[in-house]
């Protein structure tokens, strides 16, 4: 059985290197341990009650085995079922990214392999289709597991701002920054957010660092309100959208 361990475990660190999961290490370390524990070196293998202790080694062995199989089960349909959504949430199909998106959160599957939380995607599904409440729960719940993902602070804060909600959006999106300074969709959506609450040399000052080749047509429409703005002309103070 131990062998089987070990060759499961190497092919396993072959092919998934460097994205391997640690439990496959906490596997094998049990495995090895429980070996040395039932046959300690220096000493006879005959000695009294030493089948015993196999026999209870081997029996923690196999339901170790067996429990890390129903892992592994949950989080390689999960993993599925998010790809599914991604597939889905490409073709804008945003009820459908939703409800994959809660089929593969699961107890024992949060977060996919780039860390991003699955509930992430449950909350695009709900954006996209306009229940900005429910997205703004559901992406506060991708927050509580991930609160570094730039991604998720970017979303959350957009929700905020579509509800009216500037401070707490702006609270947000200068978090995002403070992670990542030049993270374009936060500097986008806040300068937008600055703009709607009548800030437009703050304003001015965050659109300068956008790339205009990450979204040319927010980039532009944008900058052009805002100059407009600060010029005194007679363009309309409308509100400006932000997306997640």
């Amino acid at each position: 059985m131990l062998g089987c361990v070990i060759l499961a475990f190497a092919i396993d660190s072959t092919f998934s290197f460097p994205r391997e999961r640690v439990v496959h290490l906490v596997l094998v370390a049990l495995a090895m341990a429980g070996l040395w524990s039932v046959i300690p070196f220096g000493t006879e293998s005959s000695q009294p009650g030493l089948g015993r202790k196999a026999n209870t080694t081997l029996l923690v062995l196999i339901l170790l085995g067996a429990a890390t199989l129903l892992v592994g089960y949950s989080r390689l349909n999960s993993d599925r079922l998010i790809v599914q959504a991604i597939g889905e949430r490409d073709r804008s199909n945003w009820p459908e990214v939703t409800a994959l998106a809660r089929q593969a959160e699961t107890p024992l599957a949060t977060i996919d392999q780039s860390a991003t939380p699955y509930s992430y995607y449950a909350g695009l599904g709900l954006y996209g289709y306009g229940r900005i409440p429910d997205a703004l729960e559901t992406f506060q719940r991708a927050y509580d597991v991930n609160p570094y993902h730039l991604h998720v602070i970017n979303s959350l804060a957009t929700c905020h701002e579509a509800m009216g909600q500037h401070r707490e959006a702006a609270h947000y999106f200068e978090e995002a920054l403070a992670i990542s300074p030049t993270f374009q969709p936060a500097l986008l959506n806040y300068a937008a957010t600055l703009y709607n609450v009548g800030q437009y040399q703050r304003a001015y000052r965050l659109i300068s660092l956008v790339d205009p080749n990450v979204n040319p047509r927010r980039y532009h429409e944008y900058k052009a309100s805002i100059e407009a703005m600060l010029s005194d002309t007679t363009a309309t103070d409308t509100a400006t959208g932000v997306e997640p």
